[in-house]
């Protein structure tokens, strides 16, 4: 999950934009956690605000959210349901994982003036790095463009607050959170130096009788080696997680001799970055793994504007 590249290419930009849907605030769809953990604090003004909006507190202000660069939205759900906890109106005015242009209005508010200002210290940020992270996943998906398939498991390291709207972002940007679908095994370097080695991390792991995917790092012999190992072993995803160009090659080129090549997904990961991937994409490999080049993307800038008040 480096920063380092080695590879310099324009990332080319994304499908057309998804078709729009609008939906009101309400209770989190299936799959979504029942509480909202990120940005905890209560969306309720304190009593310096009511105090100075008492007396236009029977009104009702209208805002919108409002991306000021274009990119891929994600956190749309978490948004909504965190308003329908605080009883205020959202109508989200596009879903996760679509496509939004600078100036693009997201989402629409409304409420007594003293919550509408107070939202605003909450609704930017649950969307704001959510949706950076997800617009970089768009764009290494689309540097991929369908030779290979993009991961980022990275996300499963960050702080637990971050976990679950990261995991999403990456899902809306269009690339997978996990290099496989549960349930499998994963021999990470650590599971490989307990056991003491490839092959015997792998007799350990196949009578559990799940797909296996193993961690080549070149640590119990070359990179190569180890790989042919892997492929003896039963594994059903090799990773070479190197970040050496070389160590790819020399994989693919050994499974390919062995005759394996074709039964099995070979992966790469290390310190790759967004300008690397076009190139990555035409080696011989199925997968690639990234990390911070996506986790650690900007936010996409929205602003929260006050559009109307009733009289």
């Amino acid at each position: 999950m480096g920063q380092a590249s080695f590879i310099e290419t324009e990332v080319r930009p994304g499908p057309p934009p998804a078709e729009p849907r609008s939906f009101q605030a309400a209770a989190p769809t299936s799959g979504a956690p029942a509480t909202v953990p990120l940005l905890g604090q209560r969306m309720k003004p304190d009593e310096f605000q009511e105090r100075l909006f008492r007396s236009c507190s029977a009104r009702r202000a209208h805002a919108q959210l409002i991306a000021e660069a274009a990119g891929v939205l994600s956190g749309m759900v978490l948004l909504a349901a965190r308003c329908a906890e605080e009883g205020l109106s959202c109508e989200a005015l596009l879903p996760d994982g679509g496509r939004c242009a600078a100036g693009t209005p997201v989402a629409r508010f409304r409420g007594a003036p003293a919550a509408i200002v107070e939202a605003e210290n909450h609704v930017i940020g649950l969307l704001s790095k959510p949706s950076g992270v997800a617009t970089a996943v768009a764009q290494a998906v689309a540097a991929a463009d369908g030779r290979v398939e993009i991961v980022c498991g990275g996300w499963k390291k960050l702080p637990p607050a971050f976990k679950e709207p990261l995991r999403q972002a990456v899902q809306d940007g269009g690339a997978k959170p996990r290099i496989c679908e549960p349930p499998f095994t994963y021999l990470d370097k650590n599971y490989v130096r307990i056991f003491g080695g490839i092959a015997a991390a792998l007799e350990q792991a196949r009578p559990l009788g799940r797909p296996i995917v193993v961690q080549v790092r070149g640590e119990h012999g070359a990179p190569a080696e180890e790989t042919l190992a892997a492929a003896r072993g039963g594994a059903s995803i090799i990773m070479i997680d190197t970040g050496r160009l070389r160590d790819l090659r020399q994989a693919a080129a050994v499974l390919r001799r062995a005759g394996c090549r074709d039964s099995l997904r070979l992966a790469f990961a290390g310190s790759i970055a967004l300008g690397d991937i076009e190139r990555l994409s035409r080696e011989d490999v199925d997968l690639l793994d990234i990390g911070y080049a996506v986790l650690d993307a900007p936010c996409l800038p929205l602003r929260f504007d006050v559009v109307e008040v009733e009289r």
